[in-house]
């Protein structure tokens, strides 16, 4: 019943989270399946800090799509998102795939 309890909270995440892709994508027919392929995209997680991590991920090929997860992760950002609820914050942003990035 655990099991099922975590894929019920992850699928009802999922779905909220598609649904306001869908509501800056405005594209009804794949909205959904566009949202699904993003955890896919190439990134990195960084420590930006003692209390925060940065997930920088690569700008999708498309400029709808890319429009769309950047004001998405505009949105996430402003609402001081945090892992698992007291973890530290996470910050969301994209890159272009020319850039290199030096580890930190």
């Amino acid at each position: 019943m655990l099991i099922n309890s975590f894929k019920l909270v992850t699928a009802n995440a999922e779905r909220m989270q598609a649904l306001q892709l869908h509501r800056v994508y405005e594209c009804p027919k794949d909205a959904f399946c566009t949202f699904r392929g993003l955890p896919q995209f190439p990134g990195i997680v960084r420590r930006r800090g003692p209390d925060c991590e940065e997930i920088v991920l690569e700008r999708p090929d498309s400029d709808k799509v890319a429009n769309a997860l950047e004001t998405l992760l505009t949105e996430l950002n402003t609402q001081q998102t945090r892992m698992l609820s007291t973890g530290p914050s996470l910050v969301f942003r994209l890159t272009d795939v020319n850039i290199s990035h030096s580890p930190i």
